[in-house]
């Protein structure tokens, strides 16, 4: 099967949210840049494979004419002799390749029909799945979502847990707080359902320069603090929740991906947060394939 389909037949549909802003719309829109690439991409494989469909389909037409005419020839042969001998040996091994061609062209032609009714199924089968994470998600978190500390958005096959940083440390800390371990347990039990899918965890801030003193020390700036909140986050899914860890990641933003301006004390705190991010598995084989 063509892994570089797996993203392809598929419409991006619109954001659905819960309490989402425009702010965080737009951001969500802006991450899904790598997706929306990856859908052009596979959108012009897709329409090679239909095209190649095509051309084995107008083949068959000709091979089977062919076939027709070579066996009217035969038929209609009046020389006698060697020459005669010969020349219907000759076209029945013309017959005989021809035949065998459309077999193969024929074959050809059905496993593009079955790869691209797979890609369908698989695309339905995947965004069923993270419809089902969504629903349980806001379900279980309705109460931290009502109270502004919890964000979920879903477009297409990708899902984002947004969880604002005072629900999981205090200010300049990386340690996880009970409160938040709540959270990320109940979180973690629907994450260990989820099939196929990548589970990056990404840290943000606000863009204040990291204080002085000892926590400076510790973290010279806003990069190391967000990688080292990320990096907890994935080990307590990992340790205390049972999240395989091959489907696990972390990655810190630092101050560069704000959803807001960080300009008032409220927009800061919307940029202080945590991702859950929800990716296809096979994200980096797809681009791998489609650069060869």
């Amino acid at each position: 099967m063509y892994k570089g389909l797996l993203l392809a037949l598929v419409l991006l549909i619109p954001l659905a949210g819960c309490g989402v802003n425009k702010d965080i719309h737009e951001a969500v829109v802006q991450e899904s840049a790598l997706l929306s690439t990856q859908l052009e991409a596979t959108k012009g494989e897709v329409a090679d494979l239909k095209e190649t469909l095509a051309q084995r389909e107008t083949r068959i037409v000709e091979l089977e004419t062919e076939v027709a005419v070579k066996e009217k020839q035969l038929a209609s042969l009046s020389m006698s002799g060697d020459e005669a001998l010969q020349e219907i040996e000759k076209m029945q091994r013309e017959i005989i390749a021809l035949k065998r061609e459309k077999a193969e062209v024929v074959e050809e032609a059905e496993s593009l029909r079955l790869q691209i009714e797979d890609v369908k199924s698989e695309k339905e089968m995947e965004a069923a799945e993270t419809k089902s994470t969504y629903e349980s998600l806001i379900g279980e978190l309705q109460g931290e979502i009502s109270r502004g500390e919890v964000k979920i958005t879903r477009a297409v096959d990708r899902l984002t847990v947004n969880l604002v940083d005072k629900i999981l440390f205090d200010s300049g800390q990386t340690e996880i707080k009970g409160a938040g371990l709540e959270v990320l347990a109940r979180l973690g039990e629907i994450l260990k359902e989820v099939q196929d899918k990548q589970i990056r965890i990404e840290g943000h801030t606000d863009n204040v320069p990291i204080g002085g003193g000892k926590l400076r020390k510790n973290f010279p700036t806003n990069w190391e603090l967000s990688t080292r909140r990320a990096t907890n986050v994935v080990r307590y899914l990992q340790e205390k929740v049972g999240i395989d860890p091959t489907l696990l990641s972390a990655s810190g933003y630092s101050e560069f991906r704000p959803v807001a301006a960080n300009d008032t004390a409220e927009s800061m705190a919307e940029n202080r947060r945590i991702e859950i991010v929800l990716l296809p598995v096979d994200v980096k084989g797809v681009l791998e394939e489609l650069t060869q």
